[in-house]
């Protein structure tokens, strides 16, 4: 007796996912890289200004540069005080863009020639935007510093033109700053205010919104898309504007705070890296439509400026991306394990896949594992399979570019 198996969706059935998305309940290549150039240590951070080529790295308190893959090796940019350093990009006048540094002595701009410009004598933290031509930038304490982003040198305070918002003591401090609908949203640690700063400095006005989730994470907070979203220590929460609603529990409980967090967003995805619990580097790409979300291969030093995102994976500089390839060593693999019915002893036959592109498909049982390569260059193909088990586990690797629309196994046996 022979019974088939129907897939015509994935949802929810992936038990273990790695660089491979569910999209409408259809198995897809998750996101991918193109290689900039060689970087032979882990940063921080990086920061990537692709007009001039020129790379920024945050490396313990030292901020290194480099430009093109040709030069012989990153040097100190110097300039500044050295000392628990962070950075943000800003986009200074719709084509000009710097790296806000901000330190425990003050906030400075560093320019892709590497020429510094202070900002700040303020304990400030790396938390910047530029928003109807100023740029705004976080400092301790609660508050938001600000000026004409076009004319950097000597800032002066005044009720119009530059100055300091502060901000109630009952959020916390700020751990992101996010433009979206017209608005600077002020994520901070217990709290979200929502400012109205388009006009004079003076008619300047803050909002505070509920939030009633976990404590927010800093170096999390990333616009996507028409959300913001953000890690906080109870899961990853997608703001709209107006409320923060948690879309994804995991990675509540695996994050180590004291390891470098980094963000980015791409095509619709929200890519958050964090150090673990149990001390590796760990990806997630989270669909901020779609609330689902799936592994990736680890990068380090994520960040995002101008609807890019910058990392290092494999020893290489990178854009990740939504479609790309994967570095040395990364599969693109998804497993489900079931009984297929009844524990009874069974043989699996066949696989028919339904999709495009090429995709491996492992069968294993305590019996033992066998695997085929399927290609569905017309839309469907199948391969052949003997293998006898009582429970299965399938694996899907595919190539990339390949997506699998639905799958069906074939079983031959008793009554299942």
């Amino acid at each position: 007796m022979k019974k088939t198996w129907v897939w015509n969706s994935f949802a929810g059935l992936t038990a273990t996912a790695e660089n491979v998305a569910v999209e409408n309940g259809k198995l897809r290549c998750g996101a991918g890289t193109v290689a900039l150039h060689m970087i032979d240590f882990i940063p921080i951070r990086v920061a990537y200004f692709e007009k001039e080529n020129v790379c920024f790295a945050l490396s313990n308190d030292f901020i290194l540069k480099r430009k093109g893959e040709h030069d012989s090796s990153f040097q100190d940019v110097g300039g500044f005080p050295y000392g628990n350093f962070g950075f943000a990009f800003a986009c200074l006048d719709g084509e000009n863009a710097a790296l806000v540094v901000s330190g425990e002595q003050g906030a400075y701009l560093v320019f892709p020639s590497g020429a510094v410009e202070r900002l700040s004598g303020k304990r400030a933290l790396p938390y910047a935007v530029t928003f109807h031509d100023r740029l705004f930038f976080a400092v301790a304490g609660g508050k938001i510093a600000y000026g004409d982003a076009g004319q950097l040198n000597g800032w002066t305070s005044s009720a119009d033109g530059a100055g300091e918002i502060e901000l109630a003591q009952e959020g916390g401090e700020t751990v992101g700053l996010a433009v979206l609908k017209e608005r600077l949203y002020v994520f901070r640690q217990r709290g979200i205010a929502c400012m109205d700063a388009r006009g004079a400095g003076r008619d300047f006005t803050v909002e505070y919104l509920p939030y009633g989730g976990g404590r927010m994470v800093g170096d999390s907070v990333c616009p996507c898309g028409r959300y913001v979203l953000f890690l906080a220590t109870d899961g990853v929460y997608r703001f709209d504007g107006n409320r923060a609603e948690r879309i994804c529990e995991f990675p509540a409980n695996d994050v180590d705070e004291f390891v470098a967090v980094g963000a980015g967003a791409d095509g619709g995805y929200y890519y958050l890296s964090y150090g673990s619990a149990d001390g590796k580097r760990k990806t997630l790409a989270v669909n901020a439509e779609e609330k689902t979300a799936y592994t990736l291969f680890a990068v380090d030093g994520l960040t995002s400026f101008a609807d890019r995102c910058y990392g290092v994976a494999g020893g290489e500089l990178i854009i990740l991306q939504r479609f790309g390839a994967l570095p040395f060593g990364a599969r693109r693999f998804s497993v489900t394990e079931s009984a297929f019915g009844s524990l009874k002893e069974k043989t699996a036959v066949g696989v028919r896949l339904n999709g495009k592109g090429v995709a491996a498909v492992r069968l294993c049982s305590e019996r033992g594992a066998q695997e085929r390569e399927i290609s569905m260059e017309k839309g469907v193909g199948e391969g052949k399979f003997s293998l006898k088990g009582k429970r299965f586990g399938v694996e899907f690797l595919l190539q990339d570019n390949a997506q699998i629309d639905g799958a069906e196994i074939c079983f031959q046996g008793v009554s299942i």
